[in-house]
């Protein structure tokens, strides 16, 4: 039991019903303001994902553009986990690309589906994918400059 509920339970003990539903309402409305931060985190991450895959050419091997992720990525201090599905006529060579990154330190495993499909895990260093959008920034500031570097 959190800090707050128990602080609510020791209000309803004390007869003050009306602050512990005010004291049960906050720490609610606060668990979902934080599970929608995480959530918005994590899709934060499979976007950046998306583009490093990209960024290191995996769609130029057949069937990368169905791949489909499967649960929610792992997020840790330093690395960022996620699963794939690939259909059975993916190219599966294409997720090697990304094991010869800077320090050659990401892990990618895999496992063949008896219908020829793969379950593959990507373990990437999570700097790098926070680089991605640092790069991000730094383009779309180069275009705001030159765009309003042209109007004036």
């Amino acid at each position: 039991m959190s800090v707050l509920a128990e602080f609510a339970v020791d209000l309803i003990m004390e007869g003050r019903d009306d602050e512990a539903k005010e004291m049960i309402i906050a720490e609610d409305i606060s668990n979902k303001m934080l599970k929608a931060v995480g959530e918005v985190t994590l899709l934060d991450y499979l976007m950046k994902f998306e583009e490093y895959l990209d960024d290191h050419d995996i769609n130029l091997f057949d069937g990368w553009e169905d791949a489909e992720v499967i649960c929610q990525p792992k997020v840790d201090k330093f690395w960022v986990t996620v699963y794939l599905k690939t259909p059975p006529h993916c190219d599966i060579r294409g997720a090697k690309r990304i094991l010869n990154d800077k320090e050659a330190q990401n892990e990618v495993k895999g496992k063949k589906l008896p219908d020829g499909s793969h379950i593959l895990q990507f373990k990437v260093l999570r700097r790098l994918l926070d680089a991605v959008e640092q790069t991000n920034k730094e383009k779309a500031k180069e275009i705001a400059d030159r765009e309003i570097g042209e109007e004036d």
